[in-house]
């Protein structure tokens, strides 16, 4: 139901809060608007290499808690 999903969407929004850096939640909310590694990396002023280890970093992070 709607309501599970979003409980599960705030435990993984909190999650995100207390383990990642500005930095992967920047990427992982450009990513998840559509925004490719190599537009993210140009708005965070970074490569696109960098982007894909932030979100690599993320999803390790999600995945083992």
């Amino acid at each position: 139901s709607t309501a599970i999903i979003r409980d599960e969407l705030a435990r993984v929004m909190e999650r995100m809060e207390n383990t990642s850096s500005v930095k992967e939640r920047q990427a992982l909310a450009m990513h998840l608007d559509g925004y490719s590694y190599s537009e993210i990396a140009e708005r965070l002023g970074c490569t696109a290499k960098s982007v894909e280890n932030a979100l690599g970093r993320v999803r390790r992070k999600l995945i083992n808690s």
